[in-house]
């Protein structure tokens, strides 16, 4: 365990040294919080401390709750690209309202994510909930690349909250 721990600090710090961005001083104050318990999580492993359920519930129970608000706004987004791309198509603008069919489809797949991931969580299916996270990654990403602006988010994954946490004790 404690390899593990000593690893995952080394590949952080190697990672956060390569970085160029230093951490951000305005994170909103969910942003914030959700940091903080990852944090705490990270102190009560450290002294052998391992309550899963208790971590589960900390690290995601914020991950569901804006999900649970992200889903109707990417839902939204989603049509209103779709019926962009309609009135597109109807001004005989196949090539636009293709890119924004494709766009509608990213903020959809967000959405279902969405809901997927704040089910998993009620439920408490903590493999179903880390696929889903990383399904989440994976679109932003892709939308990201697209030129499309993912709606923002009040939570970190695992690596984003240890390289942040890396970055501020570095600028301290």
């Amino acid at each position: 365990m404690k390899r593990l721990l000593f690893f995952t600090f080394c590949l952080v710090l190697s990672v956060c040294c390569h970085a160029q961005q230093a951490p951000s001083d305005n994170l909103t104050r969910n942003q914030k919080q959700h940091l903080m318990v990852y944090r705490q999580v990270n102190q009560l492993i450290l002294k052998g401390t391992t309550d899963q359920r208790k971590f589960y519930q900390a690290i995601y129970g914020p991950i569901a709750e804006s999900n649970k608000q992200m889903k109707p706004l990417n839902e939204k987004e989603a049509q209103a690209l779709l019926d962009r791309a309609n009135r597109a198509f109807n001004d005989n603008k196949p090539e636009l309202a293709a890119r924004l069919q494709q766009a509608a489809q990213f903020y959809a797949s967000m959405a279902k994510v969405n809901g997927e991931l704040a089910e998993a969580f009620e439920k408490r299916k903590v493999g179903e909930s880390k696929k889903l996270l990383q399904s989440y990654v994976q679109i932003e990403a892709t939308m990201l690349r697209a030129g499309l602006k993912p709606i923002k988010r009040e939570w970190f994954t695992h690596q984003e909250a240890e390289v942040l946490m890396v970055q501020l004790a570095q600028k301290k």
